[in-house]
């Protein structure tokens, strides 16, 4: 990537493969690390270093930034997930996930911390995932970890699972929770 790229948010029409059109286009004035669009296609969650913003994509020429927050400490987000209703976020903040911070979005112009979860030294993740049904939150990372998050104010860990190979500790690059919730890409 070159120059501004990093910090632009762009909509595409793709309908025609031969003649790809720019719909719209936002710049922030810091680095995008992370994007999700919600199921509904309707608004679009970017991490920018220490602030969380939320993008109205309803209209697709003409996105709005509806509101947003900072983590509340200096330490970068590096990922975000959004539950199925769009009220709930998540993000990890930290390379090496310091924290699990939530947040209440049923008002996006005011977000509120619900609550923040530290990480102890067995579980670095670097994605977050939530289930559809969001009860469930995966982190991937060195290790494959499982929260309930049934109640976000007391999340609980499930489960932990190493992520190693033959040739020792797998970086992760990508990682896709398959449609059905019962796969995990990486």
């Amino acid at each position: 990537r070159f120059g501004d790229v990093d910090k632009v948010f762009e909509i595409w029409n793709i309908s025609d493969a031969s003649k790809p059109r720019r719909l719209s286009s936002l710049t922030f004035d810091c680095e995008i690390e992370s994007m999700k669009i919600s199921r509904d296609n309707r608004k679009s969650y970017l991490l920018c270093q220490d602030m969380f913003y939320i993008v109205d994509i309803s209209d697709l020429e003409s996105p709005n930034i509806v509101g947003g927050t900072k983590a509340g400490t200096s330490i970068l987000l590096t990922d975000v997930a959004v539950s199925e209703d769009g009220k709930t976020g998540f993000a990890i903040q930290g390379v090496r996930f310091v924290q699990l911070v939530v947040w209440n979005f049923t008002n996006p112009a005011d977000p509120e911390v619900l609550a923040r979860v530290d990480s102890d030294k067995e579980s670095y993740g670097k994605k977050v995932f939530v289930s559809k049904d969001s009860k469930t939150l995966f982190t991937v990372g060195d290790n494959i970890i499982l929260y309930n998050i049934s109640d976000v104010k007391s999340i609980s860990q499930l489960a932990i699972f190493p992520m190693e190979s033959d040739q020792g500790v797998v970086e992760i690059l990508e990682a896709r929770l398959s449609e059905d919730e019962k796969t995990l890409f990486i």
